[in-house]
């Protein structure tokens, strides 16, 4: 798997990384193939609606709450350019209060 992941890498793909996904943490996976990647998108807010950052209004995820942090502080002092994924109208969290659901034209949500 990881001569394919490479393989895609070299070919100038993005790599969308999900730390409830990814089975290595960041030191390990930057260690690998951060010498390939000039950008890399990181999910910070998951479709649970939990984040793997420090958030004033979106609860942190306990599991990986410091993964976000630890990822781009690394990939920063490597000089990859991280780019933020955030789940904002589908999520668990922000679908509970009505001003955040995403309704269809039919009216369903």
């Amino acid at each position: 798997m990881s001569d394919i992941l490479q393989s895609i890498l070299e070919s100038g793909a993005i790599l969308v990384v999900d730390p409830t996904v990814i089975q290595t943490d960041p030191d390990d996976f930057l260690d690998h193939y951060g010498h390939i990647l000039d950008v890399i998108a990181l999910v910070a807010k998951g479709k649970s609606g939990f984040t793997f950052y420090q958030s004033n209004s979106a609860p942190r995820d306990k599991t990986n709450g410091v993964f976000f942090h630890s990822f781009c502080t690394i990939s920063d002092n490597m000089g990859i350019k991280v780019d933020a994924i955030i789940n904002s109208y589908s999520d668990i969290f922000l679908s509970q209060n009505a001003d955040f659901q995403v309704i269809s034209s039919d009216g369903a949500k």
